[in-house]
């Protein structure tokens, strides 16, 4: 049977983990001590007064968006299959085909939104405001949440083993296992440090949750649909982990919206930020059982786009959580 990235198999496995964790994280912390010593690095000072930003754009623009992005994907896909023989199941392919879309992604839709809706960067998140105060929050809220992901993704790997479901490997794990050029360790660290995080972040942190913040009625049927699909899955695959997870996903949802009310200043945003990372969890559903750990990495990221009203320190996290997840697989080889 297969494993997906990180399952604690042997020891050789849990000291990669823990040696890329505690190597990262002294070498980041003494990097942002030593190159800002001022006071952004006091714990008192980091947060700043919560703000709420308007949301000019609306569904016209995100589907336009994720238009844009499902056929940048696949005219790259069959340009690259004429020119290297390659399918799309091919996990170089895929690689590749995302390191060159990103950034295109990115430029595109950033013209489309302001074309449709003259939004700019700042009003989806993408400004240098207290920036030297959102690397340290990134940094310190990745000390403790990528603990706690992985060990929801030991978790759910051992619950994947007790049910018998076939775990399916990372494409860039299956590159990592292969004989790899110096140009190919660029474009997994371009894809993985940078192209990934921001524009996930961009797409899901900047433009769904802000809209599902506006719109929390939508964030409920979000919800109603991953039910109403998981239900069908458990009554026509008899599916264990769709069994599993219809109450755990509705209970969650009512248990955050409870605790929304208590600590948030806008108590609606905590339905955003869950159906919001519902669906980034669904975005990564063919590598399973990612997706569990990935949706609580998206809560803790979601609640770090509301508080601080920027895209920067999700993605300072986000880019963090990758590198422990690369060094690792690459200590693991």
């Amino acid at each position: 049977m297969q494993r997906a990235s990180f399952a604690i198999t042997s020891w050789q496995e849990i000291t990669a983990l823990g040696g890329a964790y505690a190597l990262q994280a002294i070498l980041v912390g003494l990097g942002l001590y030593f190159l800002f010593p001022q006071r952004s690095w006091r714990l008192h000072t980091l947060w700043g007064r919560q703000r709420d930003r308007y949301v000019g754009w609306g569904l016209a623009q995100i589907g336009a968006v994720f238009f844009a992005w499902m056929v940048l994907d696949t005219v790259l896909v069959l340009i690259a299959d004429m020119l290297g023989k390659r399918s799309q199941e091919d996990a170089a392919t895929q690689i590749y085909v995302t390191a060159v879309a990103m950034p295109v992604r990115l430029l595109v839709s950033l013209w489309i939104i302001w074309r449709l809706g003259e939004v700019g960067p700042a009003q989806i998140g993408l400004h240098g405001y207290r920036w030297r105060q959102q690397l340290w929050i990134g940094y310190i809220h990745w000390l403790w949440v990528t603990p706690c992901v992985f060990l929801v993704h030991q978790g759910a790997l051992l619950l994947n083993d007790w049910l018998g479901t076939p775990a399916t490997p990372h494409p860039i794990e299956k590159i990592l296992h292969g004989p790899m050029a110096w140009w190919q360790v660029l474009v997994v660290a371009w894809v993985v440090l940078i192209g990934a995080p921001v524009w996930e972040e961009f797409f899901f942190r900047g433009l769904l949750q802000p809209w599902l913040g506006r719109y929390p009625l939508v964030g409920d049927l979000v919800l109603l649909g991953h039910l109403v699909l998981l239900t069908g899955q458990a009554w026509e695959r008899n599916s264990a982990w769709s069994v599993m997870l219809i109450p755990a996903i509705g209970l969650g949802y009512i248990a955050f919206d409870r605790l929304g009310k208590k600590r948030l200043a806008h108590p609606w945003q905590a339905r955003a930020i869950y159906a919001t990372s519902l669906l980034f969890a669904t975005a990564h559903a063919d590598i399973w059982p990612t997706p569990v750990p990935i949706f609580v990495l998206s809560l803790a990221l979601g609640w770090l786009r509301y508080r601080t009203q920027s895209l920067l320190a999700s993605m300072v996290l986000h880019s963090l959580f990758n590198l422990t997840s690369l060094l690792a697989a690459f200590l693991r080889c």
